[in-house]
């Protein structure tokens, strides 16, 4: 049985009410059950059998050739869990199958993947674009998300343009009985600062740079808080409202919010001239030009990485539901360059329930007595999450220059490439 212990049920009532104990047990009856599966046989993935799943499969990218020279026996025995509801949330999301990924990985030839820097020890691979973004998981992990599935499933169909929650795509089980978690990548772009936000203080300093930091390094460095327009904010705050309140009834706790931003400066469009190669521009500020790039700080910032992620085939890039954010903005009205902030955000770790380890780690490291540690219940979680990423994503001071979304068109799209020029 996959359902809570009446023990852990109790407490978690005592804590919060008949609303946690209801969706503590919602997982004794979830339709995703740990019988189901769907096996990917040779007839689910030929493009040319209309009886095949090869739709759902096969949907998004034209690999007609891909599927021909496909050699579908080493994909004998791979099955996939929960795939009746994840299949609906590639179709919101448009992303590629899970063959498409597996392929792109070489999934089944691997031994595993990049061990992770985290507790959990898990593997990790990431496809070749840096997109999408695979982890193992344990027999547990998968209990818990089998619990989840149904108001994930629904929270993620229904708030699919805002939602900040990771989208797993696909669960994959090998056929030596390794579990992978498919999901997308939060941070497709290369960032020399790296964030993993949960709200709490406790153990939360990383002391080498070059690794990613956390919660205590963040209110360290208020230089790397985002800055944004006052109607991306709106959106953000109300997706994390949606996206926290979703967590905390299903009594989850210890995700948090995977954060980037990377500073590139621009040449501004020479008004007199009028030439400008690839023009990105806003009212009220002008125009950059996002093919005369420059070195920041002697870094060149992976600037060409910026134009793969907004464009594609000459023409505007498309993105279904949140994406990076980038901003720009000019220290003043004269200043010859443009500066622009990308930033790349998510919440990421959504499996981990408020039961009984949790419930002794609270007690044990002295959260009872109100220590910051990272496992507080679900609601006291939630709450403390959202009240730090309020205080620190906000909006431009009266005495900071106004921000702009850079957003390229197919124009500024339509040059091919963006140059990084030497010097500043």
């Amino acid at each position: 049985s996959i359902c809570v212990p009446a023990a852990t049920a109790l407490v978690a009532a005592r804590w919060h009410g008949p609303m946690a104990l209801f969706a503590l047990c919602s997982g004794c009856a979830v339709s995703c059950s740990a019988g189901i599966g769907r096996r990917l046989q040779v007839v689910e993935f030929r493009s040319d059998n209309p009886a095949a799943d090869g739709k759902a499969l096969w949907s998004i990218a034209d690999l007609s050739s891909g599927v021909n020279s496909l050699d579908p026996e080493k994909y004998r025995g791979v099955i996939l869990r929960c795939d009746e509801k994840l299949a609906s949330i590639r179709k919101a999301f448009k992303t590629l199958s899970p063959i498409q990924i597996a392929e792109a990985t070489r999934l089944v030839e691997t031994e595993g993947g990049e061990k992770g820097a985290g507790k959990s020890g898990a593997d990790f691979i990431r496809t070749p674009d840096g997109e999408y973004f695979l982890k193992t998981m344990t027999k547990r992990d998968l209990r818990s998300f089998k619990t989840f599935a149904r108001a994930y499933h629904e929270h993620m169909v229904k708030y699919h343009d805002t939602t900040l929650l990771v989208r797993v795509i696909a669960i994959v089980v090998m056929p030596d009985r390794r579990i992978w978690l498919v999901m997308n990548n939060w941070l497709p772009l290369h960032f020399r600062h790296i964030y993993d936000l949960k709200g709490s203080s406790s153990g939360r300093r990383s002391k080498d740079e070059k690794t990613v930091w956390k919660d205590q390094n963040w209110d360290e460095h208020p230089e790397h808080h985002p800055v944004l327009p006052i109607e991306d904010l709106a959106e953000f705050h109300m997706a994390i409202n949606r996206d926290t309140n979703t967590l905390s009834h299903a009594t989850m706790i210890d995700y948090s919010l995977v954060y980037g931003r990377e500073t590139h400066v621009l040449s501004r469009c020479d008004r007199d001239s009028g030439e400008c190669g690839a023009p990105v521009c806003a009212d009220g500020l002008g125009c950059a030009d996002a093919a005369k790039h420059f070195h920041t700080d002697g870094h060149p910032g992976h600037w060409g990485e910026v134009h793969d992620y907004f464009c594609q085939d000459r023409k505007v890039r498309p993105h279904y539901g949140h994406r990076c954010v980038a901003t720009m903005h000019a220290a003043s009205p004269g200043d010859p360059t443009i500066e622009v902030n990308v930033y790349c955000f998510g919440i990421i770790d959504i499996l981990k329930y408020f039961r009984k380890y949790a419930s002794a780690e609270y007690i044990v490291r002295g959260g009872v007595l109100g220590r910051d540690i990272s496992a507080w219940p679900p609601l006291p979680y939630a709450s403390r999450f959202r009240q730090q990423l309020t205080e620190t994503f906000r909006e431009p001071t009266r005495q900071e220059p106004q921000r702009f979304i850079f957003s390229p068109d197919d124009r500024a799209c339509g040059v091919g490439s963006w140059s990084t020029e030497a010097g500043r």
